[in-house]
């Protein structure tokens, strides 16, 4: 926009963007490795997590609900899909989506309160170092 109205030659521009680019990804780059090794260590949490529910549903559910929690939505998909005729009523691609609802929430329950939890846990843990510092600082 400044080159437009004359306020800057283009040379110039092009310097500016040059540094601008520079610093920013200077910030980025610095805070690589510290976001890189959060990320790998949420990635681990969650999965250990998961299979903690996973276990802890054995030891709670029967066989049937456990099936439920751990199926692979992709899998029955499929599996619905070879299943059923090629030719869909419209009852029967509303039993299909039905059907598939319920695979994907249950298949899905487990990986989620996992992700969920460890969220939470990241939440209130970055709420009590705010609160912390808050209380240093006063």
């Amino acid at each position: 926009k400044s080159v437009q109205e004359g306020k800057i030659s283009q040379g110039e521009a092009d310097e500016q963007a040059q540094e601008w680019e520079k610093v920013e990804w200077e910030k980025r780059w610095k805070v690589f490795p510290n976001r890189f090794l959060t990320a790998f260590a949420k990635y681990h949490v969650i999965t250990l997590l998961m299979r903690t529910y996973e276990y802890l549903a054995s030891l709670r559910y029967d066989k049937v609900v456990l099936d439920k929690l751990t199926m692979d939505p992709f899998f029955a998909s499929r599996q619905l899909a070879s299943s059923k005729s090629t030719a869909k009523s419209s009852s029967e691609s509303t039993s299909i989506a039905k059907e598939m609802f319920y695979t994907t929430f249950w298949g899905n329950l487990i990986a989620f309160m996992a992700d969920y939890s460890v969220h939470q846990v990241v939440l209130c843990y970055g709420y009590y170092v705010y609160i912390r510092r808050k209380r240093q600082q006063a």
